[in-house]
């Protein structure tokens, strides 16, 4: 028995020409739509962030609004790598989607400044979720070519 497991041959995997092609298409698909979602987020604050400071009042805390987002993204790539080696990534990613989709939401609807910055807070855990989870997917989902 042991003789025909040592004697049978291991057919790799075929490795696709591109990452648009066989089994690597919907980890493209599902990477390239939370980044371009997660950047398109990051340019629409800086665009409209002027306005909503004057509407909300709180000129003072206009640098929080981008620290806030930062500084837990950093937290939120600490904490979801530690996760992702102990849960496996889907977890981690929902909880980061989650998160970033829940302060998108509490941003769009603040009354005032310190509440838009709770929730860009809650949004930059979510990202630094989601952007650790994405480095994560590629190192273990695609073939090193």
């Amino acid at each position: 028995m042991i003789e025909e497991v040592a004697q049978r041959t291991v057919v790799p995997h075929a490795t696709p020409d591109s990452t648009w092609e066989g089994h690597l298409r919907w980890l493209t698909i599902g990477l390239v739509l939370t980044i371009v979602g997660a950047a398109f987020e990051a340019l629409a604050v800086g665009t409209v962030l002027p306005v909503t400071v004057r509407e909300l009042g709180g000129m003072q805390l206009y640098g929080w609004a981008f620290s806030a987002y930062l500084l837990t993204s950093l937290v939120g790539i600490t904490i979801a790598g530690g996760e992702a080696d102990r849960l496996g990534p889907a977890r981690p990613f929902l909880v980061g989607v989650g998160l970033f989709v829940l302060g998108l939401l509490a941003g769009g609807l603040a009354p005032s400044m310190p509440i838009l910055i709770a929730s860009r807070a809650v949004q930059g855990l979510g990202s630094g979720f989601i952007g650790s989870i994405a480095y994560l997917a590629i190192a273990r989902g695609y073939p090193p070519p």
